[in-house]
């Protein structure tokens, strides 16, 4: 066993970490702050003595994410609790690409199979059927299935997947 692999600094003081955590859920629960308490709670069982692997298991994590953890502790401090995400690659499709689709999807109830073929036919941008999933989601539409969509929408025998996509706002309970 590596003794210092397993040592967390604990230069901040405990009662520190828990100002810091009711602060925090005082705020605004956004995705970041939600993990930076989960961390700091990661350390505060690490300063009462808990193992990495325990640590982590009652937090949830992998133990590796443990120690990704502890060392971000170690290097950082108190502000390194914050993911840093760099912020991923710009979107290949423009907003209004983006206004396009969710309007073609919603009117036409398209499955992710014919929300993709429309895309890579309309704007020749080429997706993977996760991807189109991902991003008709994030457009804030739904997957169905066939039998809750309007009857005159369900008889197309030329469609035959079971799932299409529609707005949220149609009132039907969420399939998928």
């Amino acid at each position: 066993m590596n003794a210092e692999r397993d040592m967390i600094d604990m230069s901040v003081p405990m009662e520190t970490l828990s100002i810091r955590i009711q602060s925090l859920r005082m705020g605004e629960q956004t995705p970041a702050v939600v993990k930076a308490i989960k961390r700091i709670g990661f350390v505060q069982l690490r300063y009462q003595g808990f193992s990495v692997r325990k640590s982590a298991e009652i937090m949830g994590v992998s133990i590796q994410t443990g120690y990704n953890w502890q060392n971000s502790w170690n290097d950082g401090g108190l502000e390194s609790v914050f993911p840093n995400y760099a912020g991923g690659r710009e979107s290949r499709m423009t907003d209004g690409q983006r206004a396009d689709l969710k309007d073609a999807v919603s009117r036409g109830h398209m499955s992710t199979v014919e929300a993709r073929d429309w895309l890579a036919e309309k704007y020749d941008l080429q997706y993977s059927i996760k991807q189109i999933h991902i991003i008709l989601g994030n457009l804030g539409l739904r997957h169905v299935s066939v039998n809750r969509l309007p009857a005159q929408e369900r008889t197309d025998p030329g469609r035959s997947p079971r799932m299409r996509w529609t707005e949220r706002s149609l009132g039907l309970n969420k399939d998928c």
